[in-house]
């Protein structure tokens, strides 16, 4: 990803419509946190150097036009830098976001390293009725990485368990530590609330 080229979009997000609540909060939140800039390279900076946006979610970016939803859909696709893919048993099973993917390696020469499945549920690699990845996804190189999981560990909330596959994600696009993508997320947040505070 050292080749400088200029996309529409920072990343496009694939999913299944039962998991739209969790592809709403990746997109929100990955457009609305701050990046620890200084620490990324300029070829990965996302447009305004600040956030990464703008996220393509169907729902809300698909513009009303002559051309039907999948060739909108594509041409979205080949815009977009990285793909997202929130893997779950359900997502697993749908052959839309399985083409969502085909597409998009095959648009951004036949690679899998802008692929970055999110785990979401179930189990990846599994083979079984819990399998959360995608048929094209399943393949060793993917199954060796340790992927972004959304799913909450022990003791942890729902939320907290989204944001740590926030944070992960965001790690893998941008190459950046965690560590430093969760403490610029923590400061933001503390100078939001302090802002937040004044007015009171």
């Amino acid at each position: 990803m050292s080749e400088k080229k200029e996309y529409k979009y920072y990343a496009f997000i694939s999913y299944s419509r039962k998991n739209s609540p969790a592809a709403n909060y990746l997109q929100k939140k990955l457009e609305r946190s701050k990046i620890p800039s200084a620490k990324v390279d300029e070829s990965l900076l996302p447009q305004d150097g600040k956030h990464i946006k703008p996220v393509f979610l169907d729902k809300r970016d698909l513009e009303v036009s002559e051309k039907d939803f999948s060739e909108n859909i594509k041409q979205s696709i080949r815009e977009s830098r990285y793909l997202l893919v929130l893997c779950s048993v359900e997502s697993a099973q749908s052959q839309w976001v399985n083409r969502e993917i085909s597409y998009f390696i095959e648009t951004h020469g036949n690679s899998l390293d802008a692929v970055i499945p999110i785990i979401l549920s179930g189990s990846p690699g599994s083979g079984d009725e819990q399998e959360c990845l995608p048929e094209v996804l399943r393949r060793e190189e993917i199954k060796r990485r340790n992927l972004p999981c959304m799913i909450p560990e022990k003791g942890e909330t729902e939320e907290q368990g989204w944001e740590n596959g926030l944070i992960q994600a965001m790690s893998y696009m941008l190459r950046v530590n965690r560590e430093s993508i969760k403490a610029t997320i923590d400061a933001e947040r503390i100078r939001m609330l302090r802002n937040y505070l004044k007015l009171l």
